[in-house]
């Protein structure tokens, strides 16, 4: 057998756990989030009114982050340095630590257990409100006063929020209503 499938259902959804073809990926990933649960759209709505932003940019944004999985346990790229990131706004390991978690225990837990992380992280890093730009940009350059053209490697600020508004925000918006 190539690969093997294993699907655990949760309370807030399916987390994929196994080897898949890129495809079936795809596949499981589109079905699982197809319909995300109440209570996490509940959880996203009230972060974002603690924090002091529209629903639908803190949701863009998850999306964005993970691919349009809305996974907790998704993990990134691998880095230059050999690091990785996971969850609903990729979380370094070492930022993750700051927090007081780390990316095991971030993995472990579900989609609604994880907003109190990615509301502490940007209420650490100083986002106080706000449009997209300075949402993205405190997940992205770990301030919400990042400039237009700072990079990871993989796209610019200013290209990243073109990308969530265009991609992921009408889709945030439609999950929400």
């Amino acid at each position: 057998m190539n690969s093997a499938v294993v699907i655990a259902w949760l309370s807030v959804g399916a987390m994929v756990v196994g080897s898949l073809s890129p495809v079936a990926h795809r596949v499981v990933s589109a079905i699982a989030t197809q319909s995300q649960p109440t209570d996490f759209m509940e959880a996203v709505q009230q972060s974002a009114q603690r924090i002091g932003t529209k629903p639908e940019y803190l949701l863009a944004v998850m999306l964005f982050e993970t691919g349009g999985s809305l996974n907790p346990c998704q993990r990134g790229a691998i880095a230059l340095d050999g690091t990785r990131a996971t969850g609903l706004i990729q979380f370094m390991d070492n930022t993750a630590k700051e927090l007081g978690t780390s990316s095991e225990e971030l993995c472990r837990m579900s989609q609604v257990e994880q907003m109190q992380w990615v509301e502490r992280y940007l209420t650490v890093r100083g986002f106080r409100g706000g449009g997209l730009k300075p949402l993205y940009s405190t997940v992205f350059v770990g301030n919400p006063h990042g400039k237009g053209n700072e990079s990871d490697g993989y796209h610019t600020l200013n290209r990243a929020i073109a990308r969530i508004e265009s991609e992921h925000l009408p889709r945030a918006k439609a999950m929400l209503e």
